[in-house]
């Protein structure tokens, strides 16, 4: 066990050090009595800056930025570069603040200041303070976390702590269940008959196949992904959009038969159904919960889980929308016009929720790599994609995090991205 010392054990303080000892597998306590500090026989931590008190433990000097409450305007000094960056440096024996870089970075204390949004209401990655440093594709959390695990094996040889391990989830974002399937027999006329008047033959042709029985539905992934998380044993997560007919949300109806049998039927409790809270779901009280609802019923499933449409969300209010909605984890966390590590961790983290200074019930799982971030954003290449998703993966595997990539159902219909889907489950598999 490690004893930590603080003056004052903030709530800001004790949600960082015992997510941090949480990764780090390690027992803690804390105490706010220098007394008991030194006369403890053990690993301990001195989380002040009167050197005559740290005695034997491992001091870190605070930036005072724990001790504080609320937000202000404020950006953190930062010192080296890359991987190797720190932030609120200092003295002491890990030469910066350790809990206050970890703070603000999982906190997302940035997000909840103003700021510049893109066309559809996001905090855009540019504008990030990672980015700003150019450390976004860098899990310099992790990297912090596991360089303090390492002093404090050193420091207390007896504390035996394991390193963290390595998990893979793949996840899917369902925005339209089928291609062609589950239209209806008027729309599928009316849809053959838009074709034959734009002259989008292929089009006619293969939806005509599909309708007929003649060719398998091109966005029907459902038995294929099952089949290749089986063979490569890991866990796999569908993102249901239950919401239709608005600019952004084009789902068709969760309560068509196709949709329960070829969809919802081939899903395990292996996999796992989830909930893809439509656009505007961010901006309107009371929507998670109707869509929830929706995709309860129609999936037979207790949905605990979501995603949202677009990667669309804003601090704190869409995280409370889902918190009051039931839902328990979140997969928002990643930003959609580029690659990185939106909190500087791949690790999952409660969500704090600044303005009322109190850790939640909803664990955030942070995302690094998505398949339509290649696709639809014009600053990067889907040649790029599959060595992108590499270098990630091998990136979080070294570190023992969490590797959560994002794809799309309708997006694995192209060969490319289908082929990097192949090469990460071997990966992943081995």
């Amino acid at each position: 066990m490690v004893l930590m010392y603080s003056e004052k054990i903030t709530p800001r303080l004790r949600y960082t050090v015992k997510w941090i000892m949480h990764v780090l597998n390690c027992e803690f306590a804390f105490t706010e009595d220098v007394e008991e500090y030194k006369n403890f026989h053990g690993a301990k931590i001195f989380y002040g800056a009167r050197v005559e008190h740290q005695g034997d433990g491992i001091q870190i000097i605070p930036s005072g930025f724990l001790q504080e409450a609320g937000i202000r305007q404020f950006e953190p000094d930062v010192k080296g570069e890359g991987s190797e960056i720190v932030l609120f440096p200092g003295a002491g024996d890990t030469g910066y603040d350790l809990f206050s870089m970890v703070f603000y970075l999982i906190s997302r204390y940035e997000e909840y200041l103003p700021f510049e949004a893109d066309v559809y209401g996001r905090f855009k990655a540019v504008n990030s303070f990672a980015a700003k440093h150019q450390f976004l594709q860098e899990p310099v959390v992790d990297l912090r976390v596991n360089e303090f695990g390492k002093l404090l094996q050193e420091k207390f040889p007896h504390l035996n702590l394991q390193k963290p391990k390595f998990v893979t989830v793949f996840t899917y974002d369902i925005d339209v269940v089928f291609k062609y399937l589950a239209r209806g027999s008027v729309k599928s006329c009316l849809l053959i008959g838009r074709d034959i008047l734009t002259g989008k033959w292929s089009r006619m042709k293969e939806r005509i196949a599909v309708l007929s029985g003649r060719k398998k539905d091109p966005w029907d992934v459902y038995d294929y992904i099952r089949e290749e998380l089986g063979q490569a044993g890991i866990k796999g997560i569908f993102f249901f959009l239950t919401a239709g007919g608005t600019e952004y949300d084009h789902n068709i109806d969760m309560s068509k038969v196709a949709v329960r049998e070829k969809a919802f039927t081939k899903i395990t409790d292996a996999e796992g159904v989830a909930l893809h809270p439509s656009f505007y779901s961010s901006e309107r009280e009371g929507v998670v919960l109707k869509e929830k609802k929706c995709l309860e019923k129609y999936s037979a499933r207790k949905i605990v889980a979501s995603r949202q449409h677009f990667l669309k969300f804003r601090l704190p209010d869409t995280y409370r929308e889902l918190i009051d909605a039931g839902i328990t984890e979140d997969y928002s966390m990643a930003f959609a016009e580029t690659p990185g590590f939106r909190a500087g961790t791949s690790r999952p983290f409660p969500f704090y929720d600044l303005l009322k200074e109190v850790e939640t019930r909803l664990t955030v799982y942070p995302s690094c790599w998505m398949d339509a971030t290649f696709v639809n954003y014009e600053s990067n290449r889907t040649d790029d994609a599959g060595e992108s998703a590499l270098e990630f993966f091998r990136k979080v595997k070294s570190l023992g995090g969490m590797f959560i990539p994002i794809f799309h159902n309708d997006i694995l219909e192209e060969e490319a991205i289908l082929n990097i889907h192949k090469q990460l489950m071997q990966e992943a598999g081995q």
